[in-house]
């Protein structure tokens, strides 16, 4: 009876065990659940946002209420949602979804009773906020979904406690204590704490199950530490590379130079932005295959793209039309390599395409520069020496046309004496047109009708005949203060122009010289505000269109092929006339020809008026030392000038000329030198010459002078041969003065 009695209160004990655990098993279930559905309705809420985050963005910054209506409308389907508030940047309502009678408010600052705000997001464009976002999760569905697992649970349980109050009679003293731990481990496991372990006891199955269910929970928690490491360990590197390939991209996409790779049929497999921009496409745009395709079947050819692989190539130069529809050349580079290592022969190239347009045209006016410097000097020399020849031509004539002959040969010596002054006056506008002159040559006050018939007769001879050229010069043109080599080298360049942009068989050229037209609509401001004279140089060429017309004064800009222009004209005029104060326009349509305003400041007009050259003598007995290294340009000039009644001692050799005169055997009034001659030269004989006398006039007489022997110091003054005796004897009459004072 004790011993029955015992065991009913251990059954009732055991029952009663058995009972607090379902029950709590019950409730830990129960809460878990809770807490499951509590994060379940915040990821809803969180997920919801993100969307509605996602698609309003476009809606919203374009004002579309209907679009937001409709996507807002749309969480009817998410019954954890209560309520979702769009506002604008103001806070302003814009889209809502209220769930039963709920409502947003008008207001981002106003609340809603009774619900509460679960989550906010910013609507933002551009890292610009432009909206925000308010959610309202709907917490009683986590109640009626905890209520709606606590009532089987709790049946369960009954069931449950009813077959261990039947059954668990006889098994109360072996079960009761194995499955409490068990029950008792069960729940820490399912609080997440993967740590803990089922306590082994009890009977055999119970063991057994424990020592299975702990392998388990150690499999899954090995599993799970290694997924994690692998996962760190994953987005590490994919990080490291994302940002190594955006560096490598940002880097070669820097590099202004072409860099590309292709397979053998011309496919591109990676480019940088400078291949894109040339080709005028975008980088998706080149790497896709239908881009090489187009391009094969295109009828021009592409020098970059398609070439035969071969090892060992060197560096070639390449001409390739840009989309901007330029022709430049490049330096093009090609290095095969295979993608695979064990590939028996390579099937892709490296390519680096570098842009050498400029420095080729560099190269090409570098070496027109040094033509023009060599034709110059080349120009000089012969000068020297054609006017070495035309001296001894016009002082014979001369002194023949004093003598009393008869008329026809008087008509013959004067048309001889007209023909050397012709040929004279060449010579000069050939020595202008070649001589270089810097920005910083000196001006001076000068007639811009005389330098304008010079530039005239020096262009009839070079521009075709079949090109009219009309001269309209008007009266009393005022006199400018600027350098006439300048001045004569923009109306040679301008005509030059004129005369390659007429292309047909024949055609004009106008040029007028006067005072600037001010009502013009050419004139500008300044000029209409001042004095200024004015060439125009027009002509019925092709004319230029409104691009090229934008850009003919700049440096190497021509529109003539390679070789056939430097591009330095226009922009050598421009230079010249800004450099005197004045201005340049042109007016031209495509098709009708082309004129150039010039515009220069016309000289104040206490200087328009050039002195009067005063009256000097053309004869005299002083004694002159002539130095010359042409024998006949020395017996023409020593006659010329006995023949005014000079006496002249004549060398041919400069360093005989020397000794005479330091000798001190004669003293002379004005020595008379050539410049070119060898041995040494006439500024080096002056030089000499003034260590000895420092006061004697010196004549610097030569077929080419330079600014250099204009502005020697022991050179009195200077002179072109070939000029007449009555000209050398007026400049003599000038500077013998000067001996006596």
């Amino acid at each position: 009876m004790t011993s029955r009695s015992l065991r009913s209160n251990v059954f009732a004990l055991l029952t009663w065990l058995v009972a607090i655990a379902l029950s709590s098993m019950v409730l830990l279930f129960t809460a878990s659940q809770v807490r499951a559905l509590t994060v379940g309705l915040a990821r809803d809420a969180e997920l919801v946002a993100e969307i509605l985050v996602e698609e309003s963005r476009g809606p919203l910054l374009f004002a579309d209420r209907r679009i937001l209506a409709d996507k807002f409308h749309a969480l009817r389907v998410y019954p954890s949602i209560a309520l979702a508030c769009l506002y604008d940047q103001s806070g302003n309502l814009v889209a809502g979804h209220g769930k039963d009678s709920n409502v947003c408010p008008d207001s981002a600052d106003a609340t809603v009773v009774p619900l509460q705000r679960t989550l906010t997001k910013p609507v933002s464009w551009h890292d610009t906020t432009i909206g925000r976002l308010d959610v309202y999760a709907d917490r009683g569905t986590v109640l009626t979904g905890a209520l709606s697992f606590v009532a089987p649970m709790a049946a369960l349980a009954l069931f449950v406690f009813l077959i261990v109050s039947v059954v668990g009679r006889r098994l109360a003293d072996r079960a009761a204590s194995p499955l409490h731990a068990l029950t008792e481990s069960s729940r820490k496991i399912v609080r997440g704490a993967l740590s803990e372990r089922m306590a082994i006891g009890g009977p055999q199955e119970v063991r057994e199950l424990a020592r299975a269910f702990n392998a388990v929970i150690d499999d899954l928690l090995a599993a799970r530490l290694a997924a994690e490491d692998d996962l760190r360990e994953r987005r590490r590197t994919e990080a490291a590379l994302s940002a190594a390939e955006s560096r490598l991209r940002q880097i070669i996409d820097l590099v202004p130079y072409l860099i590309f790779a292709v397979r053998s049929d011309g496919s591109v497999i990676f480019a940088n932005r400078a291949v894109a921009d040339a080709y005028g496409v975008s980088i998706d745009a080149l790497l896709s295959g239908e881009f090489a395709r187009s391009r094969a079947a295109s009828d021009g050819t592409d020098g970059l793209l398609f070439e035969e692989f071969r090892a060992g190539r060197l560096p070639t130069e390449i001409w390739f039309n840009t989309s901007d529809g330029l022709i430049r050349r490049y330096l093009v580079t090609r290095v095969p390599f295979a993608e695979h290592r064990d590939d028996a022969a390579p099937s892709r190239e490296l390519v680096v395409a570098v842009d050498i347009t400029e420095e080729r045209r560099l190269q090409v006016q570098l070496q027109f520069s040094q033509r023009l410097e060599v034709v110059g000097t080349l120009a000089g020399g012969i000068a020297h020496d054609f006017n070495n020849l035309l001296t001894p031509i016009m002082g014979y004539t001369s002194l023949l046309m004093d003598r009393d002959f008869p008329a026809d040969v008087t008509r013959k010596l004067t048309a001889i004496h007209s023909a050397a002054l012709k040929a004279r006056d060449l010579v000069q506008q050939i020595l202008t047109f070649s001589r270089q002159q810097g920005d910083a040559a000196e001006k001076e006050l000068v007639s811009a009708t005389a330098v304008l018939d010079d530039a005239i007769s020096l262009m009839r001879a070079t521009i075709p005949s079949s090109i009219d050229i009309n001269v309209d010069v008007a009266d009393d043109v005022p006199m400018i203060q600027a350098n006439p080599g300048q001045v004569h080298q923009v109306i040679v360049n301008l005509c030059t122009n004129a005369a390659q942009a007429i292309r047909k068989p024949r055609g004009r050229i106008d040029i007028r010289l006067g005072l600037a037209d001010r009502t013009s609509p050419q004139c500008p401001p300044r000029v209409a505000n001042g004095a200024f004279i004015e060439l125009t140089v027009s002509d019925d060429g092709a004319g230029m269109s409104e691009d090229v017309r934008a850009r003919i004064f700049e440096p190497f800009f021509t529109t003539k092929d390679v070789g056939q222009g430097s591009g330095l004209g226009l922009s050598v005029v421009h230079g010249i006339v800004t450099g005197h104060g004045g201005e340049i326009r042109v007016s031209t349509r495509e098709g009708s020809g082309s004129t150039f305003h010039v515009y220069l400041p016309a000289a104040e007009a206490a200087a328009r008026q050039l002195e009067a050259p005063r009256e000097h003598r053309t004869s005299g007995s002083e004694r002159i030392l002539l130095i010359d290294d042409e024998v006949e340009v020395v017996r023409a000039t020593k006659d010329l000038l006995e023949s005014f009644g000079y006496d002249v001692q004549a060398f041919t050799l400069p360093a005989s000329a020397l000794r005479q005169f330091k000798s001190g055997e004669r003293e002379f009034d004005v020595v008379v030198t050539d410049n070119l001659m060898p041995d040494m030269t006439g500024l080096e004989l002056a030089h000499a010459i003034r260590e000895s006398d420092a006061s004697i006039p010196i004549v610097l007489m030569s077929g080419y002078l330079d600014d250099k022997a204009d502005r020697h110091p022991a050179i009195t003054v200077t002179i072109s041969k070939p000029t007449s005796g009555r000209e050398l004897s007026k400049l003599i009459q000038q500077v013998v003065p000067k001996k006596l004072a």
